[in-house]
């Protein structure tokens, strides 16, 4: 959706991040997880984790695993070689 211009004023891109970081769900997964004893790998893209620093503190702090999900969703295989590697450094 994200390299689509068409989609940049739909309802559900709209909502998608709003609804993710407004609704607490990290607290509750990380809840659930807790409940369960499990420990759990979280795939997040890099600008989430740069806008929600907290969020991945909390997670790390409490045993989980953060894997890197590229900068945003986006197609980045027709990029030019320079701007994918300027991305995925971006991303660590």
């Amino acid at each position: 959706m994200g390299n689509d211009p068409k989609t940049a004023n739909m309802p559900r891109r709209l909502s998608l991040g709003q609804y993710v970081w407004n609704a607490n769900i990290i607290t509750r997964i990380l809840n659930v997880l807790d409940n369960y004893n499990v420990k759990a790998t979280f795939f997040v893209p890099g600008i989430n984790a740069a806008n929600h620093p907290k969020a991945m503190k909390t997670i790390h702090s409490e045993g989980h695993e953060i894997a890197c999900h590229g900068w945003k969703h986006e197609n980045v295989s027709n990029l030019p070689r320079e701007e994918a590697k300027k991305r995925l450094l971006q991303t660590i």
